[in-house]
């Protein structure tokens, strides 16, 4: 089967082509099918999908803004309480940690020696 489509000579299909023939051209059917009706229910639901999008752009435009009341914030009374000799500690170590932040401090970094020097090595 494989045999009777395989053709070696590969110029042959060239020979059989109509060069200077026009194609034939098939009669149109003069029986066109019929156009299809479409249903009311489309014309019914894009109408109404038109309304609503109507309805909703008009109540977007019209639209009042609405004003939030911001409602006054009262301090809320807190106890004074004694502290407790090691919650004295704590807030004590808090605050020297807090003076002792590097990153606050200003001194400027000590002299760097740029220069390798190999001969002068000390041991």
């Amino acid at each position: 089967m494989i045999e009777e489509n395989y053709n070696p000579n590969q110029t042959q299909f060239a020979g059989e082509q109509p060069i200077f023939e026009t194609p034939p051209i098939e009669p149109l059917d003069p029986i066109a099918p019929p156009k299809k009706k479409i249903p009311p229910l489309y014309f019914i639901i894009s109408g109404a999908l038109i309304i609503l999008i109507a309805v909703l752009t008009y109540a977007a435009i019209n639209r009042k803004p609405v004003v939030e009341e911001v409602p006054e914030v009262t301090p809320t009374p807190t106890i004074a309480s004694e502290l407790s000799p090691i919650e004295q500690k704590l807030n004590t170590a808090v605050d020297l940690l807090k003076q002792a932040n590097p990153e606050t401090e200003k001194y400027p970094f000590p002299p760097i020696d740029m220069e390798l020097r190999i001969d002068e090595t000390k041991f």
